[in-house]
């Protein structure tokens, strides 16, 4: 088990031959698209990490504090497959397990529990992944793509296993389910 570094929030840096006035003004996307996680036909929104993405008219980089505020909890069970769309078509995506321990004081604790393997299911924008049969106490899905662009992006979805409860990273519960 790997003890996963915290980031530092530096801020957005913009590719040379971009400025921050085009950027603000909306030439490059502030952030890469939004990735969703889902299982069973219930779908949550991943948390926006540590990116780097490209547009037509240059790119922006930022970091961002780990761990992440993740916003709803995909319920899920050990052994599960569960679905990732990337929002685009990506060139690599890989995705691990993590367990955050969280109490009152505060995140102390940010564990790797693994990568997982994943398969694309079509060209590049959606993908699956297995859970493994046990889950640890794992409560979040740490998802990482390479853009077919150039440029990167991490994501966190949180996970509720019906398994164990593990102490939560604070989040509000918003989700999108489809049906």
């Amino acid at each position: 088990m790997t003890s996963l570094v915290a980031g530092m929030l530096v801020g957005a840096l913009t590719v040379p031959g971009t400025h921050r006035a085009e950027a603000a003004k909306g030439g490059v996307s502030a952030k890469p698209p939004p990735v969703f996680v889902g299982a069973k036909g219930e779908y949550v929104r991943a948390a926006q990490g540590t990116f780097c993405f490209f547009g037509d008219r240059g790119g922006l980089c930022a970091d961002y504090l780990y761990p992440l505020q993740v916003k709803a909890d995909l319920p899920v069970v050990a052994g599960q497959r569960l679905a990732i769309d990337a929002g685009v078509r990506v060139r690599r995506l890989s995705a691990s397990l993590v367990r955050v321990t969280c109490d009152a004081a505060g995140c102390d604790g940010i564990d790797d529990l693994g990568t997982l393997k994943v398969w694309r299911t079509g060209k590049g924008r959606h993908w699956r992944v297995k859970l493994p049969p046990e889950l640890n106490g794992a409560n979040v899905l740490s998802v990482s793509v390479r853009f077919r662009r150039g440029g990167d992006s991490n994501v966190w979805a949180g996970l509720a296993s019906a398994e164990a409860q593990t102490p939560r990273i604070p989040s509000g519960r918003a989700s999108k389910s489809t049906g």
